[in-house]
């Protein structure tokens, strides 16, 4: 004759519930503060990323001026190049929508 196998019992006291609330509780918080930051969290990593590409330029640069003139340098540079293709890409915007208007019109 088999043994038969003692079925499993869930014993609930009062302090296994709170664990289980506080518990919940903390993933709860845990994702709505996560959440909210997500965009404060992305804007930090990409400072982090950019910060980590310029390095070895600034480091590079500092060598015959002081870092901090490096470092203003080369945010001009990059602020040119960044700069330069978006106002053409707006004129070019703004000119396509003139001619729009100008057909609508007529």
């Amino acid at each position: 004759m088999p043994v038969p196998t003692p079925t499993p019992t869930l014993h609930l006291t009062p302090r296994s519930i709170l664990r289980a609330v506080v518990v919940v509780g903390v993933a709860l918080a845990v994702f709505v503060v996560a959440s909210r930051a997500t965009a404060t969290l992305w804007w930090f990593v990409q400072a982090a990323v950019l910060a980590a590409l310029a390095y070895p330029a600034v480091q590079r640069m500092s060598r015959p001026m002081p870092a901090f003139v490096a470092f203003l340098l080369l945010t001009a540079v990059v602020s040119a190049f960044v700069a330069f293709p978006a106002g053409a890409q707006a004129a070019a915007v703004e000119g396509v929508n003139k001619v729009i208007q100008e057909w609508q019109v007529n």
